[in-house]
Formats: structure tokens, C-alpha cells, sequence
């Protein structure tokens, strides 16, 4: 349908902050008109000119503020993207591709900035007065539901696993955004720990290739769109785990990325244990994301009548499992430091310090947590939590062993308070 740009100064003092008012009017002819605050005289020509922009064309448009309002600048582009193409519950982008095709050509200096304004005016209104933390725990919000829609509870919970022994990873989308949104998410609850590792959250096909052989651990972002990155993804090393957002599944590497020199049969092992308890793991997420669907062969199940699928839990519910699970592997860490200093009387200045890892006591602790047995050095907190996340050595050694020499604990070790180590 055609759109007409009409003048109306008194636009931006319509504008609602409190609900978003779309600009778009439909004619009684099927075309629409949209109320702008200047005369925009260039741009409506064009716009009844009939130049259509081709069917292969791709339209750009960046917003830039000297703000920090990105979760605003994302709703802005978000309602003008449902306000142009949103045709009889279909998302049909030509319009908005020839309307904003439109801008290549001389138009008014101010045309984008008055159109954009019922769309910028909202967004703002909602965002550009509130701290930055609000900002992050919006989009960790949004970026974690795009994850639980992406994967299901075990193969969510095996991505989880591999990022936390640090191996290689990629995650591949034909939809961009979700590859950003899924990789973040994802890294975000191995909170406390820290992902100091190499991060592309969308790498640019330019270096893929030489990413890919990285010999260090990486989470790297592939888009499936094209032809060039589907063939890449097809012949990944043999130590790269594969995350494929859009089919939901987690293809586990059949090498690792391991400190010490390990067996074939070694590699196996650890590959089962992190298998074994990902399926664990998993029907811990399922279980908070949607505990009726998860326990279906329950006795106690909903009524007939309730036959829609709806994800009663949320992304905190499986971020607090995933920390309680790393609670409780981090759980007796301190007690097995023993920080060693050493100072010279001849020079106050001189200060040098390591700190000693006993691996020993460390796997003993663990085997008395899997037991049952509750140790002296546990927090108030840990104490009342259920310890089914206490993994028997017996059957997890290689997991431990592996978390043990991860670059994130080494990181975690060094924060930690001296007065809670052995001090020598």
C-alpha cells in the first residue's frame, strides 16, 4: 500500500510516554499516512514516485546515542519493525525495505530523525533515566529466554558443562540476534565464575577459519546464512563442541581440550560423565522451566482441560540452579589453599607470594559432601540447601580433575579472601 507523509507540529506533543501511539494511520483507499512534526516534501515525492527498491536489496539502520540506552535503542528498532511489517498476522518486510530505501536518495537532513521520533520518544521515556544495572538485567532477561527457547533442558545443560570445563564451543543461528543473546546468557550462568577466555558472540566469516583453530578455549557466535559458514561448520575440528541454536541440539566434541596428557580412553570416560550428568542437570532445568510437562508420567498431573505449553519457570530459575551447582563444586575450595608469602627484611618493598592447590583434600571433601556428610568449614547457606548437586568422586573424577585446571578457578582462587586459606 502507499504511504503519504503529512506535517502535524503538534505530533510530539501527542505523544503518550506511557503507551506507544504508532504514527501509522490506514486510509480509506488501503494506504497509510504517517503524522510527522516537519514538512517533509522531498520524501513524500519519492514516496509517491513509484521507485520501488529491488527484492535482493538490503536496508541498514543504526541507532547512535550518546547515551547508554541500548535496551532503548533495541524497543525503538523493535516497534518500527512491527509497526511497517505487520500485515494480517504476517511479518512482511518490503514496505519498510522501500520505505527507508527511500533515504539513499536527496532527501531532507531531518526526514529520519522526524519519523523516528514516536518510535525514540517511547523507548526513551522507558529507559534513559534509569541505571545502567537495569539495563544488563533487562537484557539478561530477554537473552535468556531466546536460550531456553533455543535448547531443551539436557542439551542446555551439556552446553552449560562444556563452557564450564572451558572446551571449545560454537554456536550456530541462521537468526543473529539469537546468537548473541544465546552465548551471553549462556556464559552468564557460570556466575561466580569467569569466562576469561576468548568470546564472538557473531564472528565475521572473514575469520572464521583461522578462529576455528584457535588452541585455546573460545564460545564464538556462526551465522548459518550462507553458504560459506555452512560448509566451515561442516568439517569443525574433532575437539569443538557444536551448539545448533536453531535445531536445538548440542553435538559434544569426541576430543578435549585437556592441561595434562590424556588417553583415548580417558577422553571417553570423561565424555560419559559429562553425558551422564548433563542428563541429570537437564531434568533439574526441566523441572524449573515447566515442572507439569517435565513430570508427565506423574500421578499427580493438571486437568485435560489445561493443554497449552507455557514455560511456567524462567531464565532465574535456571540460573539459580546453575549457581547452587556451582556452589557446590566451589564449596571447601578456600580450606585446600595454602597461601605461602615470603618478604625480605632487607627490602620492605618485596613481596612475593603463591598459593598452593591440595588436590588430595580437596577430593576428600568432595567424597564426604556425596555421602552426605555435612563438613565443619560449610556456609550457613549451603547448610540448609539439599545436596544432590554433591558429585561422588567415583563416578565424576575426571570432571573434577578437569574443573581443577580451568583458567576460571585459577582467577577465582586468586580473589579469594587470604584470612579464609592456610597462611604459611
Amino acid at each position: 500500500h502507499e504511504l503519504n507523509v503529512i506535517s502535524d507540529k503538534d505530533v510530539k506533543e501527542k505523544l503518550d510516554p506511557a503507551a506507544f501511539q504508532s504514527p501509522l494511520e490506514t486510509c480509506e483507499s488501503g494506504g497509510k499516512v504517517m503524522n510527522v512534526t516537519e514538512d517533509l516534501t522531498k520524501l513524500n515525492f519519492d514516496l509517491s514516485s513509484k521507485q520501488k527498491c529491488s527484492q535482493m536489496n538490503v536496508i541498514g539502520l543504526a541507532l547512535i546515542s550518546s547515551e547508554n540506552a541500548t535496551i532503548g535503542m533495541r524497543t525503538a528498532l523493535s516497534l518500527l519493525y512491527d509497526d511497517f511489517c505487520t500485515q494480517k498476522d504476517r511479518k512482511i518486510c518490503t514496505g519498510l525495505v522501500e520505505f527507508l530505501g527511500i533515504f539513499s536518495r536527496e532527501v531532507e537532513d531531518h526526514a529520519l530523525r522526524s519519523l523516528l521520533l514516536p518510535y525514540l520518544s517511547f523507548a526513551e521515556s522507558k529507559w534513559i533515566d534509569r541505571p545502567i544495572s537495569e539495563q544488563h538485567a533487562t537484557y539478561l532477561k530477554t537473552a535468556g529466554g531466546h536460550l531456553l527457547h533455543s535448547l531443551p533442558p539436557v542439551p542446555l545443560a551439556l552446553a552449560f558443562l562444556v563452557l564450564l570445563l572451558e572446551q571449545k564451543v560454537i554456536f550456530a543461528s541462521s537468526r543473529r540476534s539469537v546468537l548473541t543473546s544465546a552465548s551471553i546468557a549462556l556464559i552468564e550462568l557460570l556466575s561466580p565464575l569467569k569466562w576469561t577466555h576468548l568470546h564472538v558472540p557473531l564472528v565475521p566469516i572473514t575469520m572464521m577459519e583461522e578462529l576455528l583453530h584457535c588452541p585455546t578455549p573460545f564460545a564464538l557466535g556462526v551465522a548459518t546464512d550462507d553458504r560459506e559458514s555452512a560448509s566451515i561448520l561442516s568439517s569443525i575440528p574433532a575437539d569443538v563442541t557444536l551448539v545448533d541454536l536453531d535445531v536445538g541440539r548440542v553435538l559434544l566434541a569426541s576430543e578435549f581440550c585437556l592441561e595434562t596428557e590424556s588417553t583415548t580412553s580417558d577422553m571417553r570416560l570423561l565424555r560419559s560423565q559429562i553425558l551422564y550428568l548433563a542428563e541429570y542437570l537437564g531434568g533439574n532445568f526441566g523441572a524449573a522451566i515447566n515442572c507439569s510437562s517435565w513430570s508427565s508420567d506423574s500421578p499427580m498431573q493438571a486437568s485435560s482441560e489445561d493443554t497449552g505449553l507455557q514455560l511456567s519457570g524462567d531464565f532465574g530459575s535456571v540460573s539459580n540452579i546453575c549457581e547452587e551447582f556451582i556452589s557446590e563444586i566451589l564449596l571447601g575450595i578456600p580450606s585446600c589453599c595454602l597461601w605461602m608469602e615470603e618478604k625480605r627484611p632487607s627490602d620492605e618493598s618485596f613481596n612475593d607470594s603463591v598459593i598452593i592447590f591440595d588436590e588430595d583434600r580437596y577430593f576428600s571433601i568432595k567424597s564426604h559432601r556425596a555421602e552426605g556428610s555435612a563438613p565443619l568449614f560449610a556456609s550457613k547457606e549451603n547448610m540448609h540447601k539439599e545436596r544432590h548437586f554433591a558429585l561422588n568422586i567415583e563416578y565424576f573424577d575426571l570432571i573434577l580433575e578437569t574443573f581443577l585446571r580451568t583458567q576460571c578457578l585459577s582467577t577465582f582462587i586468586s580473589k579469594e579472601r587470604q584470612d579464609l586459606m592456610l597462611f604459611h
